[in-house]
């Protein structure tokens, strides 16, 4: 009876990149375009909410041999899960977030279906008998394919 669990975040390294620039912004609109101290405080508190946002986000994924659950957090509140009986077929497979999907996050596209991906290019791959599909991001398939076969 194995269990396969993964989590991701986002890369801090990007997230705290998007942030100086947004504190530069902030200090252009008070200094060269001469903005009001409010405006300008008002202005950086959207950025600041923003990168608190990316910073929490989490996807946890796990798979055993009943259903496989997934949250991402704080979109989610509790885990979404999906039970055998309603996957028609499930694969690991690697992906291109910007051309598949347009990016990373939770990602809709009219012909993969939805999308749950932080960092990386593997994810699981959903077929569900409703016809939808949905992808999830995993950090590894150590452990994966054991869980899927138990699954199946």
């Amino acid at each position: 009876m194995g269990k396969y669990t993964s989590r991701q975040k986002l890369s801090k390294a990007w997230v705290w990149v998007l942030f100086i620039i947004s504190i530069g912004n902030f200090f252009i609109m008070l200094t060269i375009l001469e903005t009001h101290l409010v405006t300008g405080i008002i202005g950086m508190a959207i950025p600041f909410l923003v990168l608190i946002l990316l910073l929490t986000l989490k996807l946890e994924v796990a798979v055993d041999e009943e259903k496989i659950t997934y949250k991402l957090f704080p979109f989610h509140w509790h885990e979404k899960r999906i039970y055998r009986k309603d996957i028609e077929k499930l694969e690991v497979r690697n992906y291109n977030a910007l051309s598949e999907y347009g990016g990373w996050g939770l990602r809709y596209s009219s012909e993969h279906g939805k999308a749950y991906i932080l960092n990386g290019d593997l994810g699981l791959q959903l077929y569900l008998k409703n016809g939808k599909k949905i992808l999830l991001g995993i950090t590894g398939s150590d452990g994966l394919e054991n869980s899927i076969k138990q699954m199946q």
